[in-house]
C-alpha cells in the first residue's frame, strides 16, 4: 500500500512540475504558446488547452499540417488543405507542433489570487502526503527489523543456545546487558532493536559456522512453517533461526559440547571469502540483478559472489530457489520475495545445504534463470569448483535451468579447480568486472555468450 501511494504521489508531483515547465520554457524559447482560457469566446478547443506553434513559410506547408489562427478573443486550429492561392496575402503561417489539454488550468489559476492559493495548497498537500508515505514506509521497515530482532532474541535466550560454547554465551550476555549500563557510558548503550539484533547475529554466526546436519523437510514437526521467507516463523527450540527447511541434528563423529555439534575449522571461512574482492562482487550482483524481471523463478547459488543479488532485486516479485543460508536469511527482510530453501547437510565453509536431498528437490522446480559462481574458469576446463558436494549441486542446476548466468570477477579467470561442473557453451552470459583476455572473448563469440562488464 505504501509503495503504491508513493508511486502515485511521485507521478503527480512529476506531472505538476512538467506542466509548469511546459508553460514557462517554450515561450522564453520563442515558441508561440496560446492558452485557452475564459477570455477566449470563439474557439474549437477546450478550456485549459495549450497550443504550441511556430511561424513557417507557407511554401513549406504540407497537406494535413495543423495551422493556428488566433486573436485576443478567438483561437482556431485547422488542417491545411493545400488549396492553391489560400495564402497569397500571407508569406508565413503558424504551424501547430503540439496541443496539450488541461495543463493551461495552472496558468489560468496563477492569474488570480484565489487560484494561486489553491495551487499552493495542492502542492503542499502532495509534499505532506509524500512525507507521510515515507514515514509509513520506515515504520514498516522498523516492524520487520523488530520482528527479526525478537526472533533472534528468542533464539538467543533458548536453552540450546545458552548451552553453546562459553565464549559465545559470554558474548551474548554482555550484549544483552549493554542497554542497562549507566547513561554516562552512552557510547556503548544499544538503544534500538536493529543494533541489538545485529550484535546478537554476530554471536549466532559464530555458532552457525560449524558442522550441522539439516533434516529433510518431510521430517519437520508440523508446527514449523518455514516454506517461504514472507511467512517465516521461528520456534524456540530451533537451532538456526534463518533456515527454511529442517531443524538441527548433531552430525556423527564430531565433538559434542552441550548439545552443539562442532569441529575445528580447516578451510577458508565464508566470512573470509566475503571480504575478498567485496566491492567487485557487489558490482557483479548489481549487474546481474538487471537480468531479473517480475515473475521470474531464479536460482541463486551459495557462493559469496552471488548473495548480494538479494539487495538489488528487493523491489521485484520473484521466486528464489537457493541452497544458501546467507541468501535465505537476507531475503527474510523483503516480504515480496518468495524464497524456497533446499534441504540437506550444512556445509560450513560456504554456509550452504548440500547432499542427495537437494538433488531430489531440484526435480520439483522449473528454474528459469540460474545465477552461479565458480572457483575458477578456463577455456579448456570450463567452470570449475573445488568441492565435490558443491559440484553435484551446481551440475544439477546447470542441467535443470533454462538460462545460466556466471558471475565471476577477474581473479577467477585462468584458474582451474578440482572439478568441472559446466562447459562454456552451457551458459548464456558471463558477468565480470574487467575486460577479458582475447582467448576468452573469442570463446564467448563462438558460443554466443553475452559478455557483461559491471
Amino acid at each position: 500500500m505504501t509503495k503504491h501511494l508513493r508511486l502515485i504521489i511521485n507521478l503527480l508531483i512529476i506531472c505538476f512540475l512538467l506542466s509548469a515547465l511546459a508553460l514557462i520554457i517554450p515561450p522564453s524559447a520563442g515558441v508561440t504558446t496560446v492558452i485557452i482560457d475564459h477570455n477566449i469566446t470563439d474557439t474549437n478547443l477546450g478550456i485549459g488547452t495549450v497550443v504550441y506553434s511556430h511561424p513557417v513559410n507557407t511554401n513549406r506547408l504540407d497537406e494535413g499540417d495543423q495551422l493556428l489562427d488566433f486573436s485576443d478573443t478567438s483561437v482556431h486550429v485547422s488542417k491545411f488543405t493545400g488549396k492553391e492561392g489560400l495564402f497569397k496575402a500571407k508569406e508565413t503561417a503558424e504551424k501547430v507542433y503540439i496541443t496539450v489539454p488541461l495543463i493551461g488550468y495552472i496558468s489560468i489559476a496563477a492569474h488570480s489570487f484565489e487560484g494561486r492559493i489553491i495551487l499552493c495548497l495542492l502542492f503542499s498537500a502532495l509534499v505532506v502526503l509524500y512525507i507521510l508515505s515515507g514515514i509509513l514506509k520506515n515504520d514498516e521497515e522498523d516492524d520487520m527489523k523488530k520482528i527479526r530482532a525478537q526472533n533472534l532474541l528468542e533464539f538467543a535466550n533458548s536453552k540450546s543456545f545458552k548451552n553453546a560454547d562459553s565464549d559465545t554465551s559470554e558474548f551474548l550476555e554482555s550484549t544483552e546487558h549493554k542497554d542497562q549500563r549507566p547513561a554516562s557510558d552512552s557510547s556503548e548503550i544499544i538503544s534500538d532493536d536493529e543494533t541489538l539484533a545485529n550484535t546478537i547475529q554476530e554471536a549466532l554466526e559464530k555458532e552457525i559456522d560449524r558442522n550441522f546436519y539439516i533434516k529433510n523437510e518431510d521430517n519437520m514437526p508440523e508446527d514449523i512453517n518455514m516454506s517461504k521467507a514472507k511467512s517465516v516463523t521461528i520456534p524456540e527450540n530451533m537451532e538456526i533461526p534463518s533456515l527454511n527447511y529442517g531443524d538441527i541434528m548433531e552430525k556423527p563423529n564430531v565433538n559434542n559440547t552441550s548439545g552443539i555439534s562442532s569441529r575445528p575449522k580447516e578451510t577458508i571461512s565464508c566470512r573470509e571469502k566475503t571480504v575478498a574482492l567485496a566491492r567487485e562482487k557487489d558490482l557483479l550482483c548489481r549487474q546481474a540483478a538487471q537480468l531479473v524481471e517480475d515473475g521470474d523463478i531464479i536460482y541463486i547459488d551459495s557462493g559469496t559472489t552471488c548473495r548480494n543479488m538479494i539487495d538489488y532485486i528487493s523491489d521485484k516479485n520473484v521466486t528464489i530457489i537457493t541452497n544458501s543460508l546467507r541468501v535465505t536469511a537476507r531475503a527474510t527482510e523483503y516480504s515480496n520475495l518468495n524464497v524456497i530453501s533446499l534441504p540437506g547437510k550444512l556445509k560450513t565453509d560456504t554456509l550452504s545445504l548440500v547432499g542427495t536431498d537437494c538433488l531430489e528437490y531440484f526435480k520439483r522446480y522449473n528454474i528459469g534463470k540460474a545465477f552461479l559462481s565458480c572457483s575458477g574458469i578456463s577455456v579448456k576446463n570450463g567452470l570449475t569448483i573445488a568441492s565435490a558436494e558443491e559440484y553435484i549441486i551446481k551440475k544439477a542446476v546447470i542441467e535443470n535451468s533454462q538460462e545460466n548466468y556466471l558471475l565471476a570477477d577477474h581473479s577467477k579467470f585462468g584458474k582451474v579447480s578440482l572439478m568441472t561442473y559446466a562447459k562454456l557453451d552451457q551458459i548464456q552470459s558471463v558477468i565480470t568486472d574487467h575486460i577479458l583476455p582475447k582467448e576468452y572473448q573469442e570463446q564467448c563469440d563462438i558460443n554466443n555468450i553475452d559478455l557483461l562488464i559491471s
